[in-house]
């Protein structure tokens, strides 16, 4: 039901890839260019002054021989220009500084990005689209990438948020249908998990430290909700659900799986607690049958050593809700 492991990979890529430090490196060779271009130019060259003189408009070569347009202000300080770098487009816009601000790109396969900067020349804001989808991220002052945003053509739509140190914190995405929400502790191994599957079952996942379920919470496709305790192992041990067949029902295990302790309130049996041995045979069981007397029995093996009722034959099963078919797809 859950494909939890796959989930968090892949969040993992968006924030340690493209979308981080990759896609930071990437831009960050454009924005060097563009905060670097001065008003050194090859003498042939093309420029248009203004009715004082001065120059405003600038075309031709720059020093390393890039084709440009530059527009200057009244100052002659260039405040947006249009360059061609390693066959690689460019368009910078600057602020009154001189510092750019806006610097938008072509790559040579032809992926566009735009990034946004600070007075301080980092980046904040970026964002590309290439062959896998539209990408957008938001960086820190410490130019880690905080927030991503990616629309992937075959995984959906994810939104991916980051601790101050990198490292994933919170996620959500659109999987075939399927949302989901996912927050990880800074230890990268506990974690909550949130989604509906496509048949309409909410569910949430509880991760320790150790990085096994701990707690699953979900309502059933039958509309039955349950909560249910895993140990380190990944073995439920306990469980507590309800059934409008079978009422509210609470269940214990030993480690070996067999049931151990189950209480619960139905109308058929009544409220009733039985407890069990690792063997699986009854040792208590107490209940009020409806529409009958109390019954209290003690047993050793399958026989009963005590019991007014004598009915110690007839007990019914303690059973841990739900079927361990059911709990390997929550904990997959």
């Amino acid at each position: 039901m859950m494909r939890y492991r796959c989930y968090l990979f892949i969040l993992a890529v968006i924030f340690s890839g493209f979308l981080g430090g990759a896609f930071y490196s990437y831009l960050s060779q454009n924005i060097v260019f563009a905060n670097t271009r001065n008003n050194n130019y090859n003498p042939d060259s093309i420029t248009i002054v203004d009715k004082n003189g001065k120059q405003r408009i600038f075309m031709g070569l720059d020093e390393n021989d890039n084709p440009i347009i530059a527009l200057k202000d009244v100052s002659g300080d260039i405040r947006a220009y249009i360059a061609l770098a390693s066959s690689s487009p460019i368009i910078s816009l600057r602020d009154k500084n001189g510092t750019g601000r806006l610097i938008a790109n072509v790559t040579q396969d032809g992926d566009p990005s735009i990034a946004l900067l600070d007075d301080k020349k980092q980046i904040r804001l970026a964002a590309m689209l290439s062959n896998y989808g539209p990408y957008l991220s938001f960086f820190d002052d410490a130019l880690k990438a905080r927030v991503a945003i990616k629309m992937d053509k075959e995984q959906g739509p994810v939104i991916a948020l980051s601790h101050r140190d990198g490292q994933f914190g919170a996620g959500l995405r659109i999987d075939d249908g399927s949302p989901r929400i996912n927050m990880v502790g800074k230890n990268s191994k506990s974690s909550l998990l949130l989604n509906v599957e496509k048949t309409g079952e909410p569910t949430a996942r509880f991760t320790g430290v150790s990085g096994a379920t701990q707690l699953v919470m979900a309502v059933r496709d039958n509309n039955e909700p349950g909560v249910w305790l895993f140990d380190r192992g990944k073995i439920v041990r306990a469980g507590l659900s309800y059934a409008d067949e079978t009422g509210p029902r609470l269940g214990m295990r030993f480690l070996g799986r067999k049931p151990g302790l189950e209480m619960g309130l139905d109308a058929k049996l009544g409220p009733h607690l039985a407890m069990k041995s690792e063997d699986g045979d009854y040792l208590t069981y107490l209940g009020i049958p409806a529409g009958s007397t109390p019954n209290l029995g003690f047993f050793q093996g399958t026989q009963p050593i005590w019991s007014p009722a004598q009915s110690g034959a007839n007990l019914p099963g303690a059973e841990l809700p739900p079927s361990d078919d059911i709990l390997r797809e929550l904990t997959r």
